[in-house]
């Protein structure tokens, strides 16, 4: 359940009056749920004339306006995190994942535009994720450079136990081997070999990058 904008504010003003913290990080899974709650939290801020900076996850949604980012850098946001995860149509909606790429590259160039890092989640070797999916990750990476502030995450697929692949391993053919998972189109070998191949243009974008190494 989300706390009311006027409760968010009442928090930020304690901690900035008791303590003098002035930079707060978001931990909210989804920040911008609630779009007009956004917008409230920027408006107050904005009206008490609070000084501080402040970032967060947020999801890509064509409701993330140029208008409202540009409020939102007002505010004092500095920095989003958005979890593209791949690049690929069908690894999206294999993930379960409602997300329009075009849309996101927007929201991505908007968030740039207004001054905010734009600070990228993504997930390299899905099950289903072929040689031509990774390579249309690796094509949205390149298109979007210009706008990305940096990768905040770029890990392997993990399978948990209890995680909806964990609890289908028979549908996508996955076993475990001592070296990690595996499956048709997909070995610990393959997303080394991708993830390697991440770093590699991260480097040739001058971008920074966090790479988990567990496959």
């Amino acid at each position: 359940r989300y706390r009311s904008p006027e409760k968010v504010i009442e928090e930020i003003e304690f901690l900035l009056n008791k303590y003098k913290v002035n930079q707060f990080e978001i931990t909210d899974s989804i920040f911008n749920g609630s779009v007009s709650r956004v917008e409230k939290i920027c408006d107050l801020i904005i009206e008490k004339r609070l000084d501080i900076v402040w970032s967060a996850k947020a999801t890509l949604r064509k409701e993330m306006t140029y208008e409202l980012l540009c409020k939102m850098k007002k505010s004092g946001c500095c920095a989003l995190a958005y979890g593209v995860e791949s690049g690929s149509p069908r690894v999206l909606r294999d993930m379960r994942k409602n997300l329009n790429l075009a849309e996101a590259e927007e929201v991505i160039k908007n968030t740039s535009r207004a001054g905010i890092q734009a600070n990228c989640f993504f997930m390299i070797g899905y099950p289903t994720e072929t040689e031509e999916d990774f390579e249309l990750t690796l094509d949205f990476i390149r298109r979007n450079a210009p706008y990305i502030y940096r990768f905040d995450q770029v890990t392997g697929c993990h399978i948990e136990e209890d995680s909806y692949l964990g609890l289908n391993l028979e549908k996508y053919g996955i076993v475990f081997e001592p070296e990690g998972w595996c499956n048709a189109k997909s070995t610990p070998s393959i997303r080394r070999d991708r993830l390697q191949r991440f770093r590699d243009l991260a480097r040739q974008l001058h971008k920074h990058y966090k790479c988990e190494t567990q496959l």
